[in-house]
Protein backbone atom coordinates (compact mmCIF):
# COMPACT_ATOMS: atom_id res chain seq x y z
CA UNK A 1 0.00 0.00 0.00
CA UNK A 2 1.04 3.59 -0.64
CA UNK A 3 1.24 4.46 3.08
CA UNK A 4 3.75 1.66 3.66
CA UNK A 5 6.14 3.29 1.19
CA UNK A 6 5.67 6.61 2.98
CA UNK A 7 6.49 5.01 6.31
CA UNK A 8 9.49 3.20 4.85
CA UNK A 9 10.93 6.50 3.62
CA UNK A 10 10.23 8.04 7.03
CA UNK A 11 12.14 5.38 8.97
CA UNK A 12 14.95 5.10 6.42
CA UNK A 13 15.93 8.72 7.13
CA UNK A 14 16.17 8.04 10.85
CA UNK A 15 17.61 4.55 11.19
CA UNK A 16 20.86 2.81 10.40
CA UNK A 17 20.74 0.33 7.51
CA UNK A 18 20.80 -2.55 9.97
CA UNK A 19 17.94 -1.10 12.04
CA UNK A 20 15.95 -0.33 8.90
CA UNK A 21 16.28 -3.94 7.70
CA UNK A 22 15.28 -5.13 11.18
CA UNK A 23 12.14 -2.98 11.01
CA UNK A 24 11.20 -4.42 7.62
CA UNK A 25 11.68 -7.94 9.01
CA UNK A 26 9.56 -7.17 12.08
CA UNK A 27 6.80 -5.72 9.89
CA UNK A 28 6.69 -8.90 7.80
CA UNK A 29 6.76 -11.13 10.89
CA UNK A 30 4.06 -9.07 12.61
CA UNK A 31 1.88 -9.36 9.52
CA UNK A 32 2.34 -13.13 9.49
CA UNK A 33 1.45 -13.44 13.18
CA UNK A 34 -1.53 -11.11 12.77
CA UNK A 35 -2.90 -13.34 10.03
CA UNK A 36 -2.37 -16.41 12.21
CA UNK A 37 -4.08 -14.87 15.26
CA UNK A 38 -6.89 -13.06 13.44
CA UNK A 39 -5.64 -9.52 14.02
CA UNK A 40 -5.37 -6.60 11.58
CA UNK A 41 -2.52 -7.48 9.22
CA UNK A 42 -2.29 -3.90 7.94
CA UNK A 43 -1.99 -2.44 11.44
CA UNK A 44 0.53 -5.10 12.43
CA UNK A 45 2.66 -4.18 9.43
CA UNK A 46 2.55 -0.50 10.34
CA UNK A 47 3.43 -1.20 13.99
CA UNK A 48 6.33 -3.39 12.90
CA UNK A 49 7.67 -0.79 10.48
CA UNK A 50 7.54 2.04 13.00
CA UNK A 51 8.30 0.30 16.30
CA UNK A 52 12.01 1.24 16.39
CA UNK A 53 11.73 4.77 15.00
CA UNK A 54 13.42 6.15 18.13
CA UNK A 55 15.95 3.34 18.60
CA UNK A 56 18.89 5.18 17.05
CA UNK A 57 18.33 8.34 19.08
CA UNK A 58 21.12 8.87 21.64
CA UNK A 59 20.35 8.07 25.30
CA UNK A 60 20.66 11.71 26.32
CA UNK A 61 18.20 12.92 23.70
CA UNK A 62 15.82 10.03 24.47
CA UNK A 63 15.82 11.06 28.10
CA UNK A 64 15.28 14.71 27.22
CA UNK A 65 12.34 13.95 24.90
CA UNK A 66 10.80 11.64 27.49
CA UNK A 67 11.05 14.28 30.21
CA UNK A 68 9.62 16.99 27.95
CA UNK A 69 6.60 14.84 27.17
CA UNK A 70 6.04 13.30 30.62
CA UNK A 71 6.89 9.78 29.44
CA UNK A 72 9.01 8.72 32.43
CA UNK A 73 7.17 6.09 34.49
CA UNK A 74 9.95 4.57 36.58
CA UNK A 75 13.46 5.45 37.75
CA UNK A 76 14.87 2.45 35.84
CA UNK A 77 14.23 4.46 32.68
CA UNK A 78 16.57 7.15 34.00
CA UNK A 79 19.31 4.55 34.44
CA UNK A 80 18.63 2.81 31.10
CA UNK A 81 17.27 5.46 28.70
CA UNK A 82 17.26 2.97 25.81
CA UNK A 83 14.10 1.54 27.39
CA UNK A 84 12.39 4.80 26.47
CA UNK A 85 12.68 4.25 22.73
CA UNK A 86 9.24 2.60 22.76
CA UNK A 87 7.22 5.42 24.37
CA UNK A 88 9.30 8.12 22.67
CA UNK A 89 8.79 6.31 19.37
CA UNK A 90 5.03 6.24 19.89
CA UNK A 91 5.14 9.99 20.58
CA UNK A 92 7.08 10.62 17.36
CA UNK A 93 4.67 8.48 15.35
CA UNK A 94 1.71 10.43 16.69
CA UNK A 95 3.24 13.90 16.38
CA UNK A 96 5.14 13.59 13.10
CA UNK A 97 3.07 11.06 11.15
CA UNK A 98 -0.29 12.02 12.58
CA UNK A 99 -1.14 8.43 13.50
CA UNK A 100 -3.55 8.54 16.41
CA UNK A 101 -4.75 4.92 16.58
CA UNK A 102 -4.44 3.83 20.19
CA UNK A 103 -3.83 0.17 19.31
CA UNK A 104 -0.76 1.09 17.23
CA UNK A 105 0.67 3.65 19.62
CA UNK A 106 0.21 1.31 22.59
CA UNK A 107 1.96 -1.57 20.82
CA UNK A 108 4.91 0.62 19.88
CA UNK A 109 5.15 2.09 23.38
CA UNK A 110 4.98 -1.34 25.05
CA UNK A 111 7.33 -3.31 22.83
CA UNK A 112 10.37 -2.54 24.98
CA UNK A 113 9.38 -3.74 28.46
CA UNK A 114 5.85 -5.06 28.04
CA UNK A 115 2.84 -4.26 30.23
CA UNK A 116 0.11 -6.00 32.19
CA UNK A 117 -3.05 -6.70 30.17
CA UNK A 118 -1.27 -6.54 26.83
CA UNK A 119 -3.51 -6.41 23.79
CA UNK A 120 -3.22 -8.93 20.97
CA UNK A 121 -1.42 -6.30 18.88
CA UNK A 122 0.99 -5.64 21.78
CA UNK A 123 1.83 -9.34 21.91
CA UNK A 124 2.21 -9.69 18.16
CA UNK A 125 4.67 -6.80 17.95
CA UNK A 126 6.61 -7.89 21.05
CA UNK A 127 7.04 -11.42 19.68
CA UNK A 128 7.68 -10.36 16.08
CA UNK A 129 10.54 -8.23 17.39
CA UNK A 130 11.95 -11.28 19.19
CA UNK A 131 11.69 -13.83 16.36
CA UNK A 132 12.27 -11.92 13.12
CA UNK A 133 14.56 -13.92 10.78
CA UNK A 134 17.79 -12.05 11.60
CA UNK A 135 17.50 -12.85 15.32
CA UNK A 136 19.67 -15.69 16.59
CA UNK A 137 19.95 -16.78 20.22
CA UNK A 138 19.56 -20.00 22.21
CA UNK A 139 16.00 -21.30 22.14
CA UNK A 140 14.70 -19.05 19.37
CA UNK A 141 13.49 -21.96 17.25
CA UNK A 142 11.43 -23.18 20.20
CA UNK A 143 9.88 -19.72 20.49
CA UNK A 144 9.21 -19.55 16.75
CA UNK A 145 7.28 -22.81 17.01
CA UNK A 146 5.48 -21.91 20.22
CA UNK A 147 4.16 -18.59 18.91
CA UNK A 148 2.16 -20.48 16.29
CA UNK A 149 0.59 -22.74 18.93
CA UNK A 150 -0.15 -20.51 21.94
CA UNK A 151 0.63 -16.80 21.85
CA UNK A 152 0.31 -16.37 25.62
CA UNK A 153 2.69 -19.21 26.40
CA UNK A 154 5.05 -17.69 23.82
CA UNK A 155 4.85 -14.37 25.65
CA UNK A 156 5.75 -16.08 28.93
CA UNK A 157 8.69 -17.76 27.21
CA UNK A 158 9.74 -14.40 25.81
CA UNK A 159 9.54 -12.65 29.18
CA UNK A 160 11.50 -15.44 30.88
CA UNK A 161 14.18 -15.33 28.19
CA UNK A 162 14.47 -11.56 28.48
CA UNK A 163 14.72 -11.67 32.27
CA UNK A 164 17.39 -14.38 32.14
CA UNK A 165 19.40 -12.29 29.68
CA UNK A 166 19.17 -9.18 31.87
CA UNK A 167 20.20 -11.13 34.96
CA UNK A 168 23.16 -12.65 33.16
CA UNK A 169 24.49 -9.23 32.19
CA UNK A 170 23.63 -7.80 35.64
CA UNK A 171 21.30 -5.24 34.11
CA UNK A 172 18.37 -3.34 35.56
CA UNK A 173 14.97 -5.04 35.41
CA UNK A 174 12.04 -2.78 34.66
CA UNK A 175 9.24 -3.55 37.17
CA UNK A 176 6.65 -3.41 34.40
CA UNK A 177 8.26 -6.45 32.77
CA UNK A 178 7.86 -8.37 36.02
CA UNK A 179 4.27 -7.14 36.37
CA UNK A 180 3.51 -8.15 32.78
CA UNK A 181 4.95 -11.62 33.29
CA UNK A 182 3.12 -12.14 36.59
CA UNK A 183 -0.20 -10.97 35.17
CA UNK A 184 0.15 -13.26 32.17
CA UNK A 185 1.34 -16.22 34.24
CA UNK A 186 -1.58 -15.90 36.64
CA UNK A 187 -4.12 -15.73 33.83
CA UNK A 188 -2.56 -18.60 31.90
CA UNK A 189 -2.74 -20.74 35.03
CA UNK A 190 -6.38 -19.75 35.61
CA UNK A 191 -7.23 -20.63 32.03
CA UNK A 192 -5.51 -24.00 32.36
CA UNK A 193 -7.42 -24.66 35.59
CA UNK A 194 -10.76 -23.77 33.97
CA UNK A 195 -9.91 -25.98 31.00
CA UNK A 196 -9.19 -28.96 33.25
CA UNK A 197 -12.23 -28.34 35.46
CA UNK A 198 -14.41 -28.12 32.38
CA UNK A 199 -13.55 -31.74 31.63
CA UNK A 200 -11.54 -30.97 28.51
CA UNK A 201 -8.59 -33.07 29.68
Amino acid sequence: MKQFETYKRFIKKRLSAERYNHSINVAKEAGRLAEKWDCSVEKAWIAGLLHDIARDISPGVLLQKAKENNLITNEVELWEPVLLHGPVGAHIVREELGIDEAVLLRAIANHTVGAPQMTLMDKILYLADMIEPARQYPGIEELRSLVLIDINEAMLWGFDSTLRHILQKEGFIHPRTVEARNYLLRNCRLNRKRFIQGGKI
